[in-house]
């Protein structure tokens, strides 16, 4: 790790990030900063978003797809090129250590991976890709909504929405791992059931629905589907179980091993499992939420301090006899520096 590099680059970007959000860190382009935290630069991208999707459904709902398709390409090719110049607005006014940033990967793979390199890139060095196939991932645009939820999450009724949000992406690596878990499970009793049902004598007998038997656990993977559909509860007891152990000539021994086989399988996944994530989530979402509250009264504290060294300096350069108090002189010589018409802009501009 030392070796590559990798060390010293992951500390630069933590320090470059937590650098930028000081309150007196001075951007190296100000007024894109400006220009992309505003509230309006972030609907009216949003709006551009939903707008393409709304055009892609209706390209996707035409009879005849073919019909428009120079109208369609010239509009893909708009939004890809209206997207990048807002990415490269974003990398320009929170610095290229913002990529690395919650969400920031996702948007750069939308754009880019998605979009500008299949529209312009690749055509131009001669790969030939068929950029309708990856209209479709256009429909994951829908998703950098959320930063939306993220810039109004100050605002009354928009709260909610960000705890939810906030809460479910820090909990991404909490959802993959009970993903990697669910797929073990599966395998496992997959493996199991085909040694007990599709590969049991007493399954092959005349009484049973043989075919039932092979189709649903004849195989690993015929197996495997099956426990994931016994997972998500959808119709397993009357299709599966059962239509297993509601045999005549069957032991008792036979019936009440299949049952309590499904019944650990149900204990471990749906209700050990499912449950010990949805409670992870929910913890996930509080604790967000309460770090989203300490962030921001942090802010106001910070912001508060900023104002009051404003004005203090400013009062300090406008007190020329050092009375303590400002004279209507005094007062009116302000408008007369750029300098303090500056100060006096930044304390009340919001």
């Amino acid at each position: 790790m030392e070796l590559s590099g990798y060390s010293a680059i992951h500390t630069y970007i933590k320090e470059d990030q937590n650098r930028r959000k000081e309150p007196d860190y001075i951007h190296t382009f100000p007024g894109i900063y400006l220009l992309i935290t505003n509230i309006r630069f972030e609907l009216i991208a949003n709006g551009l978003i939903f707008l393409n999707l709304f055009m892609l459904v209706q390209q996707l709902n035409e009879v005849d797809r073919y019909a428009s398709r120079g109208l369609t390409d010239f509009l893909d090719k708009f939004f890809t090129l209206v997207f990048t110049f807002e990415w490269i607005l974003r990398v320009l006014g929170n610095g290229w250590t913002a990529l690395f940033e919650k969400g920031s990967l996702f948007d750069t793979t939308l754009v880019l991976g998605f979009g500008f390199l299949p529209q312009f890139i690749f055509p131009a060095a001669g790969i030939v890709i068929d950029a309708g196939s990856l209209r479709s991932f256009t429909a994951l645009r829908a998703l950098r909504v959320a930063r939306l939820a993220a810039a109004f999450k100050t605002r009354q009724g928009f709260q909610e929405a960000w705890e939810i949000i906030n809460g479910f992406m820090n909990a991404a690596s909490t959802v993959v791992w009970t993903m990697v878990l669910t797929c073990l499970l599966v395998f496992c009793f997959g493996v199991l059931s085909l040694k007990i049902f599709g590969q049991s004598e007493t399954f092959r007998q005349e009484w049973h629905d043989v075919p039932f038997v092979m189709e649903y656990f004849g195989s690993v993977p015929k197996a495997m589907l099956s426990m994931f559909q016994t997972i998500t509860l959808d119709g397993y007891s009357e299709n599966i179980v059962r239509r297993l152990t509601s045999a005549d000539n069957d032991t008792m021994t036979t019936i009440l091993s299949c049952r309590f086989f499904f019944m650990i399988y149900l204990l471990l996944t749906n209700y050990i499992v499912m449950n010990t994530v949805m409670g992870i989530l929910v913890e996930k979402v509080f604790s967000g939420a309460k770090q989203d509250e300490q962030m921001i009264m942090k802010s106001a504290v910070a912001k508060k301090e900023e104002e009051l060294s404003i004005l203090t300096e400013l009062f300090l350069d406008l007190d020329k006899d050092q009375s303590g108090d400002l004279s209507k002189t005094e007062f009116y010589s302000a408008l007369d520096k750029d300098e303090h018409i500056r100060k006096c802009w930044i304390l009340f501009s919001d």
